[in-house]
């Protein structure tokens, strides 16, 4: 089970680290989108991103194949598999007969000119930054004719009520740092979504002023910035806090202000269930002020 875990914290973080790189390729454009309205599309997911947000849409009957990280929401154990996130198999795909590719993260992947020669349609979303997924899902409404726009004003409305709860908060915003990889320090920077996610939370993240999206930091950054709380993104027992060295010197690991999200997928996956990890950041986040012991108030992601 943990071995599970791990591997899709993993993917998740070769996901982040994919859709920054892209930020500055050409764009597809949209304005002009062809669809064959006379039947149901076939449609292939190559993110785990794009398959919640077509589930969300409500047009998960489209669907004729997805990744092997797409693990939400349940149905989707139900459709095939075509491969792994970045490597999938060339020869599933074709087989399935799709009309259109949905994908993030490949805008220079070799693949893509094999799929425009063959006939399939090949649409990449971009994933840096909230209003991207906004966008996205927007986008892909769009493109799967989808009824349901009205799901995506309601999810910009409760993004827009989270944000103006944390606003209320008139106190010092927490310095948070978010622990991306159980094996190295890495962090969100600036210009990511995470970033923007810490933010809107009513939180400041400690690597908001780095030059990197996803750097690694040292101990003695830690100890310089000072955090009053810090996240892992991957499961972590207790037991683990201390051990990791230099840790015991920080202000966040003396409070007992350490938290383990064990669904990271809602932090670090850019589809819309980063609502539900923003209302668990404010949970901990509003409840700073009184966390003098390690008891989390979020139900299910923390310590």
């Amino acid at each position: 089970m943990m071995k599970n875990k791990l591997f899709f914290i993993i993917t998740a973080i070769a996901i982040l680290v994919i859709c920054f790189f892209i930020i500055n390729k050409p764009k597809r454009d949209f304005s002009e989108i062809s669809i064959n309205t006379s039947r149901k599309q076939r449609i292939i997911s190559l993110a785990p991103n794009i398959t919640e947000i077509i589930f969300f849409l409500r047009e998960g009957h489209q669907l004729i194949g997805v990744t092997n990280e797409c693990n939400y929401p349940i149905k989707t154990k139900e459709t095939t598999k075509i491969g792994s996130f970045g490597q999938p198999s060339i020869e599933k795909i074709i087989m399935l007969k799709p009309d259109m590719l949905l994908a993030t993260g490949f805008d220079s992947h070799p693949i893509i000119n094999k799929f425009n020669k063959l006939g399939i349609t090949f649409y990449n979303f971009q994933a840096n930054k909230i209003s991207d997924i906004t966008e996205t899902m927007k986008k892909i409404s769009k493109i799967l004719q989808s009824k349901n726009n009205n799901k995506i004003y309601k999810w910009q409305k409760e993004l827009d009520k989270l944000k103006g709860e944390s606003k209320k908060i008139k106190r010092r915003k927490p310095l948070i740092f978010l622990k991306l990889w159980k094996n190295s320090l890495m962090t969100a920077g600036p210009n990511t979504f995470i970033n923007e996610i810490i933010e809107i939370a009513g939180a400041e993240n400690i690597a908001k002023d780095l030059n990197y999206a996803y750097p690694v930091v040292s101990i003695e950054y830690l100890l310089l910035k000072k955090p009053d709380i810090i996240i892992t993104a991957y499961p972590m027992e207790k037991s683990e806090i201390k051990q990791i060295n230099g840790w015991n010197s920080l202000k966040a690991v003396k409070n007992n202000n350490v938290y383990s999200y064990k669904n990271p997928d809602i932090l670090l996956r850019p589809g819309p269930r980063i609502l539900d990890g923003i209302k668990n950041l404010q949970k901990i986040i509003f409840n700073f002020d009184n966390s003098d012991n390690n008891e989390c108030p979020c139900q299910q992601s923390c310590l």
